[in-house]
């Protein structure tokens, strides 16, 4: 049960890493939280948690970029460091 948890602590690290680059390149996201309020500039966990699980399927640095961008392939040249860093994060 230890090994599990330590996994899920590094795994978060990693997925805050990746919410916190994410920030830095001017990627946010807009909500709605549960009590139906709209907000919008707040910080991409949803798009943070889907590259995490990419990673954890060996993503590629263009299957990064496919999430991060929406498949906006001319946005690709721009966010291209972004993935880089992504990947470089240690597991």
């Amino acid at each position: 049960m230890a090994i599990l948890r330590f996994k899920q602590d590094v795994s978060f690290k990693r997925q805050r890493a990746i919410t916190q680059l994410l920030l830095d390149a001017g990627i946010v996201e807009d909500r709605v939280d549960a009590e139906g309020k709209e907000f919008s500039g707040g910080p991409p966990k949803t798009l943070a948690m889907m590259v995490e699980m990419a990673l954890h399927g060996s993503a590629t640095e263009d299957n990064v970029l496919d999430i991060i961008t929406w498949s906006q392939r001319d946005l690709y040249d721009d966010y291209r460091p972004v993935a880089r860093a992504i990947l470089a994060l240690p597991e």
